[in-house]
């Protein structure tokens, strides 16, 4: 599906209803978790020692220096990931990039379950210093069934990956 046309689903060309509702929530999922990351990076910037406690408390990074680079990588990326959702830019990068890193988040939040730590999330920071449970990982699945929405659909409607694509149709026109 080109995201340099309408939605032409029918034999008419003409969009059908399920594709518009289909990439309606996409676009909607795209803000919503550009603005989430953009957010959730922001406040562990805010406060990087917080966050660092996280991940030791999560007991998978145990070399400090690599604990260091991903106290500071991780949110950058999450800010990088959630702007670049949010203007709708290299969207299917963005929304891959973020796949991989849910996955990953998943996959440490059930290693803390399996090996039955009691620690924070540090996802939110001090807003939302919730214990890890299964509704984490039900959390996580969530965030990954928009993430995937968003990647499958380009981001939905109204992106810059959009525009740029019909600008340079538009200059190889004769």
């Amino acid at each position: 599906m080109s995201t340099t046309t309408p939605i032409a689903c029918a034999d008419d060309g003409t969009a059908c209803p399920p594709c518009v509702i289909v990439k309606s929530i996409a676009t909607l999922a795209r803000y919503a978790l550009g603005a989430l990351f953009i957010f959730s990076g922001a406040v562990k910037l805010q406060d990087p020692q917080a966050f660092a406690f996280a991940i030791k408390g999560f007991k998978i990074i145990t070399n400090e220096a690599l604990m260091t680079q991903a106290t500071f990588a991780v949110p950058w990326t999450e800010v990088l990931i959630g702007v670049l959702l949010v203007l709708g830019l290299f969207t299917r990068a963005a929304a891959g990039a973020l796949l991989i890193m849910l996955a990953g988040f998943t996959a440490a939040v059930v290693s803390v379950l399996a090996r039955d730590i009691d620690t924070e999330c540090g996802c939110f920071g001090r807003f939302l210093g919730s214990k890890i449970d299964q509704s984490t990982i039900i959390r996580n699945a969530m965030l990954l069934i928009f993430t995937f929405a968003v990647f499958y659909n380009r981001g939905g409607w109204l992106t810059l990956d959009s525009w740029r694509q019909r600008k340079a149709g538009a200059a190889q026109a004769p």
